[in-house]
């Protein structure tokens, strides 16, 4: 067995970035020096200064901007508008893991959600799509949807485990943010196990 190999974390307030000039922002995100400290950007929110680069900030730009990603995934085929639902998808570099679906009710985050097997296949063919469109990187993502009956529509999407993933801290294993982390990391990932029976929230 491979020994683990330590890994330093430290927090940082996206704010903080811009306030810290150019110098921090090319610490971070230049591949040169990334690779050299073996430093990995792994920021849990869109609002991101403009001057900080790394993979994948054009999928969070691309995220940021919710108008311009609910028109192209209209232009994919599928309705959109507000939703209380996510969908997490799990994209490793073997493929996307579809996690079961996450819902609100009474501002708390519930997984898993009964939704019927046909909803199930729209939203999975829906999820791939989108990522396919923002040749999207591994990560954890969650796409926030609608559906009534059958009509599902997309919300928006968020290119790490948002609050919603709290749902998953001891319900689903890994959870959420494990599964985004080893996605980061490159480490394999084969499946998703849920310990609580569906959830009904109507």
């Amino acid at each position: 067995m491979n020994p683990v190999t330590p890994v330093n974390v430290q927090v940082v307030a996206a704010s903080s970035l811009a306030q810290a000039g150019n110098a921090v922002s090319d610490r971070l995100t230049k591949k040169e020096v990334c690779d050299q400290e073996n430093i990995l950007l792994c920021p849990l929110t869109l609002n991101l200064p403009d001057n900080i680069k790394f993979p994948a900030s054009g999928i969070y730009q691309a995220c940021r901007d919710v108008t311009k990603l609910r028109h192209q995934t209209q232009e994919l085929g599928y309705a959109t508008g507000d939703g209380s639902f996510w969908l997490s998808i799990v994209l490793t570099a073997k493929g996307p893991l579809y996690a079961e679906v996450i819902g609100l009710k009474e501002n708390k985050y519930y997984q898993p959600i009964h939704v019927a097997d046909e909803v199930r296949q729209v939203l999975y063919q829906m999820g791939w799509k989108v990522l396919l469109k923002l040749n999207a990187t591994p990560a954890t993502y969650l796409m926030q949807f609608g559906f009534e009956g059958k009509d599902i529509y997309f919300d928006k999407l968020l290119p790490f485990p948002g609050e919603a993933a709290i749902a998953s801290i001891g319900i689903q294993s890994p959870d959420l943010f494990a599964c985004h982390w080893q996605c980061l990391m490159g480490l394999p990932l084969f499946e998703l196990t849920i310990r609580r029976e569906e959830t009904q929230l109507n």
